[in-house]
């Protein structure tokens, strides 16, 4: 029984705190998704299209999308990679740039709501727990666990 609900659950506050960012960036004209690609944009600005969608666990359409939609807005620009002329590095534009204290504070208010009223210790749980299910999810699916993904990459810099 606590197995079934601890999917529901994971679900259910995922699609809440879309819509919370959605409502939140409303007036930004940024869509679902494409925050994310902001914040992971502000923690390894230069990376490849592909990298920013394995990062975030993301196939590649999704993220060809978001990023064709980030650079008709004018928050990102894409540029041929020297190295690889098949594929493009991205970079925030100043609209991009002015985002992440937005975005910040959006998220941050986020995850107070979504943690009020819950321990130090118990968040440090949830977090083991979370992440030990991510590396089985992965694990199953033959892809990478996010966590490791971002190691370096996101985890401490940001």
């Amino acid at each position: 029984m606590a197995r079934a609900n601890m999917g529901r659950l994971i679900s259910h506050i995922n699609w809440q705190s879309r819509i919370y960012v959605r409502r939140r960036l409303q007036g930004y004209d940024i869509g679902s998704g494409e925050h994310r690609f902001l914040m992971a944009l502000f923690r390894c600005e230069g990376s490849s299209q592909e990298m920013v969608g394995r990062i975030l666990g993301v196939d590649k359409a999704n993220s060809a999308r978001a990023s064709a939609n980030l650079v008709r807005k004018g928050y990102i620009m894409r540029k041929r990679n020297p190295s690889d002329r098949r594929s493009y590095l991205l970079y925030l534009t100043d609209e991009g740039k002015a985002m992440r204290p937005v975005l910040r504070s959006v998220l941050d208010d986020l995850l107070s709501e979504l943690t009020r009223g819950v321990g130090e210790e118990d968040l440090r749980t949830a977090l083991r727990v979370l992440g030990q299910m991510d590396r089985n999810a992965a694990r199953i699916n033959g892809k990478e666990p996010i966590r490791d993904l971002m190691e370096g990459v996101i985890e401490g810099t940001g």
